[in-house]
């Protein structure tokens, strides 16, 4: 059972959620083929990718304007509380990237 990490996240942390949530739905579209599963995966690794090329420094409205995971998580993810808690941790941590210590 995944636990919200949000209150005590470190730059460290918030890139292991990251690949430990990018492995969970590359698992899930394994098994199941879904476009919301599909869509969440593409906007987690340019997540990623964003993060490794130049940081990250995006506020609310940017994290709502380029990707759609918070609000597919909160639609479609309802039977899976686990995985719609880690994005909205990913959510949380995109913003707050820069202020967290290494």
């Amino acid at each position: 059972m995944y636990h919200s990490i949000s209150e005590n996240l470190t730059k460290t942390k918030f890139i292991e959620l990251l690949d430990e949530t990018i492995h969970l739905i590359e698992k899930e579209t394994s098994i199941t083929s879904s476009d919301y599963y599909e869509s969440i995966l593409m906007q987690l690794r340019d997540l990623k990718e964003q993060i490794s090329k130049n940081g990250l420094n995006m506020y609310w409205d940017d994290i709502y304007e380029r990707y759609s995971f918070p609000t597919l998580g909160e639609i479609y993810l309802q039977n899976n509380p686990d995985l719609n808690l880690r994005l909205k941790d990913i959510s949380y941590g995109a913003v707050h990237y820069n202020s967290f210590s290494e």
